[in-house]
């Protein structure tokens, strides 16, 4: 199933057509928008979605919307996050912190994020910006079932759940 790479390397255009490919395959079609509410309809209420509660997860980063591109998430760089008590836990691809989160009607509320002040490699250090770029007052948030998105087009995170604990979850 594999195939090897054409002579004279991958072209660029050809990279960048199938990252956006897996980008779309990982992040799925539609999305629910999380609700301070208790309506009914289409939104769940703060905490739930039909398959995954948003406070209590971990959710890991997986992709990065910036402009008009998505950039994947370097090999061997993590970074989580976990919404628990009133608190958002993050491990932002190098420095861990915490903040003061709320959630009303499609967004959460973000306080001032401090993170802890070590350097590390050029991909965590990216990763990192990126993720404090976004993760600053009040965010769009969406979730369909495993999948969270934080942020507006053009400046936003793309996450996926799991069962793992993050660090520094405080939880």
């Amino acid at each position: 199933m594999c195939e090897e790479p054409p002579a004279g390397g991958w072209r660029p255009s050809s990279v960048r057509i199938a990252t956006l490919l897996l980008v779309v395959a990982l992040t799925g079609c539609g999305t629910a928008s999380v609700s301070g509410g208790g309506s009914a309809g289409a939104t769940s209420p703060v905490g739930s979605t039909a398959g995954q509660p948003l406070e209590g997860t971990t959710w890991v980063l997986d992709g990065i919307e910036h402009a008009d591109h998505v950039r994947i998430i370097p090999p061997g760089v993590r970074s989580t996050l976990r919404l628990a008590n009133g608190r958002l836990y993050v491990a932002a691809g190098c420095n861990l912190g915490s903040a003061q989160a709320t959630f009303d009607d499609g967004s959460v509320s973000i306080g001032p994020l401090p993170l802890t002040r070590k350097m590390c490699p050029p991909d965590a250090m990216a990763v990192e910006r990126a993720v404090t770029t976004v993760l600053q007052g009040t965010v769009a948030a969406t979730v369909d079932g495993g999948r969270l998105r934080l942020g507006e087009r053009g400046a936003a995170l793309t996450y996926h759940a799991t069962q793992q604990e993050a660090v520094g979850s405080g939880g």
